[in-house]
């Protein structure tokens, strides 16, 4: 199974600082940053900078999406500030410039209607940062493709890192229904609870009636797995 964002990274801390450094992006103690070869417009209003890079782009779509974007540029528009300008970046400290990227192919993709990212790790460093933040609506469109594009023991994985219902549910019905037992990468990915509990599934499946194949559907699974999945947000209830 290939995985290129490691549990590690995935588990990184969602904490987010506000950065109030005046330092200049001239430090003689620092390299100096380098602009973004696309993420770079003339007509932007707001820079970042993310690791070494600079990234000069629109506050509309940041401002109306993100509650934590909202108010790193309020502060960086009060009187007596100069952050948000190339001179005088806003720091994202804790993010890095790769995955940023990636998440604002989301933000600009370079057709309306088609992807910006192929592949699984592309997609879960864009929901890394929609998650870090609060990009609620981009968040739910990463989920949305990892569902259909990654195996069901990453879609539990990632879906407990993120605290997703959804990709925690499927993740742990798909294992259970599938023939194939838990592999040795996956033993690896998981934790001891959710093993615990996924073979005592299947043992529970394997003595049923064997006139059809054995399954669990979501409801049994929600039950079944109720202390594992995260809980129901309130617009899933709704």
């Amino acid at each position: 199974m290939s995985m290129s964002c490691t549990p590690s990274e995935l588990s990184c801390s969602e904490n987010v600082t506000i950065s109030t450094r005046r330092n200049s992006i001239d430090s003689e103690s620092l390299p100096r940053p380098r602009e973004h070869e696309y993420f770079n417009f003339k007509d932007g209003n707001v820079t970042f900078l993310v690791e070494n890079t600079l990234f000069t782009i629109h506050q509309y779509f940041l401002v109306r999406e993100s509650p934590i974007m909202r108010s790193m540029i309020v502060l960086a528009d009060l009187p007596g500030t100069v952050e948000g300008a190339k001179k005088k970046p806003i720091e994202l400290g804790g993010t890095d410039s790769i995955g940023f990227e990636r998440f604002l192919k989301l933000l600009y993709p370079p057709k309306f209607g088609e992807d910006s990212l192929t592949y699984s790790y592309e997609w879960q460093c864009a929901l890394r940062i929609a998650n870090k933040y609060k990009f609620a609506n981009i968040r739910k469109f990463a989920i949305s493709k990892l569902l259909s594009i990654v195996s069901c023991s990453q879609r539990l994985f990632i879906g407990q890192v993120y605290n997703d219902r959804l990709l925690t549910l499927t993740g742990f019905r798909d294992i259970c229904n599938r023939e194939a037992s838990l592999r040795v990468d996956e033993v690896q990915l998981l934790e001891a609870e959710d093993i615990t509990l996924i073979m005592r599934c299947r043992e529970d499946l394997l003595k049923r009636d064997r006139s059809s194949p054995p399954s669990i559907d979501d409801l049994a699974t929600e039950l079944y797995f109720a202390s594992r999945l995260p809980p129901i947000e309130p617009e899933e209830s709704s």
